[in-house]
């Protein structure tokens, strides 16, 4: 399977997953980094490198599409009893995605030095 099938796979089922945490009742599990923005940053930043790998050619609109994707989910929250929407969730979102396209470009970077 090429990579940007793999990482179309692997981004809508860790999309599916963030949806899932996100307006699941909230319960007695522990966020996964001990803090509830981390997890935004970590799933986003993820989400930025599945999606950037997945549609190459389309990165604007993956990275687009993401920041509608976290203000989907606040608004999704406003219709559950255990969350509610917070700026400072989109901020963290915002800070994911972020950090991913940095990432990425790290890893291109790299990749271009080690062919060189």
């Amino acid at each position: 399977m090429k990579i940007h099938r793999l990482s179309r796979l692997a981004f809508w089922v860790a999309a599916l997953v963030v949806l899932y945490f996100a307006v699941a009742p909230v319960g007695d599990r522990e966020p996964l980094t001990g803090w509830d923005k981390g997890n935004h940053v970590v799933a986003f930043g993820v989400l930025t490198v599945l999606g950037c790998v997945g549609w190459t050619s389309r990165v604007r609109t993956a990275l687009a599409g993401l920041v509608g994707y976290g203000v989907a989910i606040e608004l999704l929250q406003l219709l559950t009893p255990d969350h509610h929407f917070d700026l400072h969730d989109l901020a963290a979102d915002a800070l994911g995605i972020a950090v991913g396209w940095c990432v990425l470009q790290a890893w291109r970077l790299a990749s271009v030095r080690r062919k060189a």
